[in-house]
Parts: C-alpha cells; sequence; structure tokens
C-alpha cells in the first residue's frame, strides 16, 4: 500500500519497525540490545523509538509532500511526544486484521525479528497499547483481509473524501515499480 501511495500521490513512507531494524544493523551497543528486545517482541524505549523517528522526519522533510507514518505510535506517550514535535496526524488508519492473516502476512516477509514468539509478543503489546491511541485520534478502520486492490481503493476514497487529492500519476505497474525502487520507504 505505501508502495502505491508514494507512487500516486509522492507521500514518504516511514516504518517504525524498519527504522529500528536498519538501527540493529548499525553494530552498535545501542544495536545489539535493539537487536535482542526486537528478536523476542519486546517493546523498544520510547526516548529509542521517538529519536530515530524523528531523525528520519527531520531528514526528509525537505523532499516529502507528506508522510505515512506506519506501526507508530504505539502508546499514548509515544503520540503525545510526537505530536508535541511535529504536530497532529491529519489522519490515522487502522489496519485492522485477524491474528492468522497478520502472522501469515509477517512470517512471509521473514525478518529476523518475525519469530512466533516476537510475534505473539507485538500482538500482545499492539492491543494493550494501542485502543487509547486509536481512540483520541479516530483512528478509521480499514478491514485489511480484503485484497490489496480494495484496500487501497477504500484509502483512495478516505483521501478523496477528507482532502479532495487527486493522484499525481497513474497506478500503471511501471510507476509502483519505479516507485519501488526510488521511494524513501524507511
Amino acid at each position: 500500500q505505501c508502495n502505491k501511495l508514494h507512487a500516486r500521490y509522492g507521500f514518504t513512507h516511514i516504518s517504525s519497525g524498519e527504522l529500528m531494524r536498519y538501527e540493529v544493523l548499525e553494530g552498535t551497543d545501542r544495536s545489539n540490545m535493539l537487536g535482542e528486545l526486537m528478536k523476542n517482541g519486546k517493546p523498544i524505549s520510547n526516548s529509542i523509538v521517538l529519536d530515530v523517528m524523528a531523525q528520519a522526519i527531520v531528514t526528509l522533510a525537505k523532499e516529502s509532500t507528506g508522510f505515512i507514518i506506519d506501526g507508530f505510535p504505539l502508546d499514548e506517550e509515544q503520540a503525545d511526544e510526537f505530536v508535541n514535535e511535529f504536530g497532529p496526524p491529519s489522519l490515522v488508519l487502522y489496519f485492522n486484521c485477524s491474528n492468522r492473516v497478520l502472522r501469515e502476512r509477517l512470517t512471509e516477509r521473514n525478518n529476523f525479528d518475525d519469530n512466533a514468539e516476537a510475534i505473539s509478543n507485538r500482538f500482545k503489546q499492539w492491543s494493550e497499547r494501542t485502543k487509547d491511541v486509536l481512540e483520541k485520534y479516530n483512528a478509521i478502520p480499514i478491514n485489511a483481509v480484503k485484497s490489496k486492490e480494495e484496500v487501497f481503493s477504500e484509502i483512495e476514497a478516505l483521501l478523496k473524501e477528507k482532502f479532495n487529492l487527486t493522484p499525481q500519476i497513474g497506478d500503471s505497474e511501471e510507476a509502483i515499480s519505479s516507485s519501488r525502487k526510488n521511494s524513501e520507504c524507511v
């Protein structure tokens, strides 16, 4: 979905999980600690997550038409600190999907932190900690069990309704493939 949104609207995708995985590759004391936490599906301290997110946003801000931030915030503390630093989100979407389907999709990614124990721990953390954030920012649920095309159509309809956005370019496979190569999906 993020590649399509980048290709059609120019948004920059920032994934908190991917940023943390890149951080693990740095080979520092902090990255070793992060790697262990992530392998076990344990939460990373808010200060580290916010620091890494802020660095990415500041680095990419000049060239971005807007941001898609996924996997963040996990809790109200992260949300409040983010709002204090960058302002409130324009739109919050909640991709509703069964744990079974999510587990299948996560396992297919084949990331080092997508093992059974870590996935179960992340599900538990997510369900315990995000409810208040979703309510506070009036998150709009999206049925993510649908096909990719149906989910994207629903997202586009929301963007048009909320912001009167129209695509900058078409959705040809060539444009989306080019977007995958050129987007700042971090």
